[in-house]
């Protein structure tokens, strides 16, 4: 049987405040826990000798100490009162929630898993500037926080995947700290959105790739980069950005662009045309080992690294050079094409991904075989390619409708 009681200890000066501590009673021995709490003998005497309802610390403390007992009891090995006291000391010297994801960021770049903790450091500065603070003590970590944490996410334009992208990053890690006892589980994910939200897929027109060529962008370099990156990843059959970063200059050998899928790790050769040599050379010198100058050292101008790299996690300083980077140019990349749709004046958000859409769309309406577009996509079927064409085109369908809404009209 062990017990956990709060109490008092007056000061033996008069007027100064008493300190409030935990009494740990298991088999008839008593251990003590200072809470670093202070209360005068006047506020705890009109509390009837009872623990201040306010006090966040002493009851995050409690709380903590009845689920280290209770992890112990399951356990069914022989424990004392000191064993208890050690594991709540050590557990208090860890700090919250976000001090707990910020150790597993660095423990995930020591195992290698460089771009797990990249995904767990964005969720991590996510949450830290919805809060305001740098910790979370765990038993604030609740249904209703994360809630209040979905609604501000969406209240600043996330989409539903990115929400859900943020909660699946958290949820691991905090049924991680449940199963090492640093708190109950209080099943803080189990109202926010989690799930898989069906995107719709775009592909630009010839028309509207027109109006991005034409666009006189020499007085604003930093759209041009980003405008000749889209077209690259366009004209090598909407190469991924991951796969763009990756090429090497001894990739490019007899005319021949031979790169490995990062995604599927499926070999691809794609014949060197010469508008790609073109927009090689526009993008400048590499750092003579990579083809595409994609990851710069500095920030290009009128395009300031996004929020991203400020709010880079403790201790992730092995993964902002290499995956980090990749990410924050993404972003800043991302953020200059949709500068360059307004301009051309098209509605869509454009990103580095529509290139790919965009090239299989434009193969389909040229009467490119399914087998072909198959090929050149890197699928490892025709099945996903012709899911892959249907949410991509939905042409076919709009004009039937179209010809069906004259059609009732004309009655």
């Amino acid at each position: 049987m062990t017990t956990v009681k709060v109490k008092f200890r007056a000061s033996s000066v008069d007027k100064n405040q008493g300190t409030i501590y935990f009494q740990i009673i298991h088999n008839r021995v008593v251990r003590q826990i200072n809470t670093g709490c202070r209360i005068s003998l006047a506020d705890w005497t009109a509390g009837r000798n009872s623990l201040p309802e306010d006090d966040a610390t002493v009851n995050s403390g409690l709380t903590q100490l009845h689920t280290i007992i209770s992890s112990m009891q399951a356990a069914g090995r022989p424990y004392t009162a000191a064993d208890i006291v050690a594991r709540y000391t050590s557990l208090q010297q860890q700090g919250g929630f976000l001090s707990f994801i910020t150790r597993r960021i660095t423990h995930m770049q020591q195992s290698g898993r460089l771009s797990a903790a990249v995904k767990l450091g964005q969720a991590l500065c996510s949450l830290r500037t919805f809060l305001g603070r740098d910790d979370l003590p765990f038993t604030d970590v609740t249904a209703d926080l994360m809630e209040e944490y979905e609604g501000w996410l969406r209240r600043r334009g996330d989409c539903l995947n990115t929400v859900s992208f943020y909660m699946r990053q958290l949820r691991p890690v905090y049924r991680l700290a449940v199963s090492c006892s640093m708190t109950p589980d209080s099943s803080p994910f189990c109202s926010v959105y989690t799930g898989i939200d069906k995107t719709v897929k775009r592909a630009l027109s010839m028309h509207a790739l027109t109006a991005i060529r034409r666009l006189d962008l020499s007085a604003r370099p930093h759209l041009a980069r980003a405008r000749d990156l889209f077209f690259f990843s366009l004209y090598t059959r909407g190469m991924s950005f991951v796969d763009m970063c990756n090429l090497r200059l001894t990739d490019l050998r007899d005319g021949i662009l031979t790169y490995r899928r990062q995604k599927t790790g499926q070999l691809i050769g794609i014949r060197w045309e010469s508008p790609m040599q073109q927009l090689v050379d526009r993008l400048g010198p590499s750092d003579g080992i990579h083809l595409l100058p994609v990851i710069t050292a500095g920030t290009e101008a009128g395009s300031s690294a996004s929020g991203n790299t400020a709010c880079t996690a403790p201790g992730n300083t092995a993964v902002s050079t290499g995956t980090l980077q990749r990410t924050t140019a993404l972003h800043r990349i991302n953020r200059n094409l949709k500068t360059i749709a307004r301009m051309a004046g098209i509605q869509a958000p454009l990103t580095t991904y529509v290139a790919r859409h965009t090239w299989a769309s434009l193969m389909q309406r040229n009467k490119v075989p399914v087998s072909t577009i198959s090929m050149g996509l890197g699928h490892s079927s025709e099945a996903t390619t012709r899911i892959y064409l249907a949410a991509l085109d939905t042409s076919a369908v709009d004009q039937a409708n179209h010809r069906l809404i004259n059609e009732i009209n004309a009655i």
